[in-house]
């Protein structure tokens, strides 16, 4: 080998050495920055030379800097991501309807309907108190009163709800419009073939998008050959090649009030199904929330039919004098089925008690 030769070498040798103090030192000083990806130096030999018919090696030499990542795992970290957020957002919307119940103090339902039915066992112990029957009204209508109130706060719940799946949409389609411009950028700086190298920071920036946007939705992302990324959602793709599908807030009403869903703008299928923030928030606001108000509901109207079957067979402190009913009969033979009820009637009985103003006496 002539010094020539050895010279070259050597510099070479000093060129690859300098090459992977820059990529360590880029990896040092991004240990803390949140989502970068290692970065490390692809050595392969130098193509060796012949001297007197040998082979001589000249070293090694670097043929690009590559980020050491396992796509793989990144696609077990974005389902992890999207049932986490799921969760979260359900956590979220059962500590804020906890919140509206209070049942740790005083000013809960559950005391409100204790004092009521307090108030009756006081009037049927003494049914001639006035101030106990004015009691059990009075109680009657805080209870009335607390569930018309814990009704419109859940409802206020499910407003808010609406409002987080707005910004929802809105942030995950700036995702989609980032990831689709990061992946025409890595397409065309690596396919310059700058010594085979990743579009490292680039690269970073549309893991650190597809990570946020797998905490919104349940995706699932395929890198192609050149280095274009297509994401999915279910079955259908939100970016395909230079194709994208936007997330719409349509809406909608449910249970009597005004609700945004989501839906894409092309195939028109829902995107937040099986995992997402965006998934849990919905399932929160129509499931959990959406759910309480339909019990909450069939509570009420049992408490109101039940107490009212009971009040409708007891009488006041003075017998009537006239009588007159709320409804009309115009066919007497009509069905008791046709009677437009809530309930299905049935035969049943009353007993007539009328009292002799003179002697006092009461016959049935």
């Amino acid at each position: 080998m002539g010094l020539s030769a050895i010279l070259a070498t050597a510099g070479q040798s000093l060129e690859l050495f300098s090459v992977g103090i820059e990529v360590a030192g880029q990896n040092v000083a991004n240990a803390n920055t949140p989502g970068y990806v290692r970065e490390t130096v692809n050595v392969v030999p130098s193509l060796p030379y012949e001297d007197n018919g040998l082979l001589i090696g000249t070293g090694a030499r670097a043929t690009g800097v590559r980020q050491q990542i396992d796509l793989f795992l990144e696609s077990q970290i974005y389902r992890a991501n999207s049932d986490l957020s799921a969760s979260r957002a359900r956590q979220a919307v059962y500590s804020d309807l906890e919140t509206q119940l209070n049942e740790l103090s005083d000013l809960d339902l559950s005391t409100a309907l204790n004092d009521f039915l307090a108030a009756l066992h006081a009037v049927a112990n003494q049914p001639e108190s006035a101030p106990h029957r004015q009691m059990a009204i009075q109680e009657g209508e805080n209870l009335a009163r607390d569930i018309r109130t814990l009704s419109r706060r859940v409802r206020e719940l499910r407003s808010a709800q609406s409002r987080k799946v707005e910004l929802l949409v809105q942030e995950a389609n700036d995702l989609i419009d980032q990831i689709r411009n990061l992946n025409s950028r890595i397409v065309r700086l690596e396919a310059s073939g700058l010594n085979r190298s990743d579009a490292g920071a680039l690269r970073t920036q549309r893991y650190q998008a597809l990570n946020r946007l797998s905490e919104i939705l349940s995706i699932r992302a395929t890198e192609r050959e050149g280095g274009n990324v297509d994401v999915f959602v279910g079955n259908t793709y939100l970016i395909l090649g230079g194709s994208i599908q936007r997330l719409e807030a349509v809406r909608e009403t449910d249970r009597d009030m005004g609700v945004v869903n989501v839906r894409l703008d092309k195939t028109k299928v829902n995107p937040a199904t099986g995992g997402g923030e965006l998934y849990g928030v919905l399932e929160g606001r129509d499931t959990i929330l959406g759910g309480f108000l339909d019990q909450l509901d069939a509570y009420a109207a049992n408490l109101i039919f039940e107490f009212n079957r009971i009040h409708s067979s007891g009488q006041g402190v003075r017998g009537f004098s006239t009588l007159t009913s709320e409804a009309r009969v115009d066919d007497t033979s009509a069905a008791l089925s046709d009677a437009g009820l809530d309930f299905t009637p049935g035969h049943g009985r009353f007993e007539l008690k009328v009292t002799n103003k003179a002697s006092g006496i009461t016959k049935t």
